[in-house]
């Protein structure tokens, strides 16, 4: 007896070499056998060659028409991708053209009120003359 092992080995030795040697081989053969069952239910026979080409030639044309789908779908996002962008471009435009004419407002606004404000009441300026006149 060498180290802590039995002369026999473990359990686990035991259980490892069984289902190598025996549960592996049965699930594949079963396995197999599952595949030939399935395979005779549902086969099809043997194709002939000219039967072969047309299926490769459906196939060819189905994938054509697929690529042409996507190719189509994409063209179509493409488009969409830039009339939202082209409508985006149009309202940030409309907006800063509404600010800069409220700005241009505001602005008229403040102009008109300096000037107001700056310009004297004709009537009160001809008065005003009148009381800073000599003697009276």
């Amino acid at each position: 007896m060498t180290g802590n092992r039995p002369i026999g080995g473990t359990f686990e030795d035991v259980g490892e070499t069984i289902n190598q040697s025996v549960v592996t081989p049965v699930v594949d053969e079963i396995g197999k056998a599952i595949e030939t069952g399935i395979q005779s239910v549902v086969g099809t026979p043997a194709q002939t060659a000219q039967q072969k080409q047309q299926k490769a030639d459906e196939d060819q044309q189905k994938m054509a028409g697929w690529r042409w789908r996507l190719q189509k779908i994409k063209e179509l996002k493409d488009a969409q991708k830039k009339d939202r962008e082209e409508k985006a471009q149009k309202e940030l435009q409309a907006k800063q053209q509404e600010e800069q004419s409220e700005k241009e407002e505001t602005q008229i606004d403040q102009f008109e009120i300096v000037k107001k404000s700056r310009e004297v009441n004709p009537e009160a300026k001809g008065k005003i003359e009148i009381k800073r006149g000599v003697g009276g």
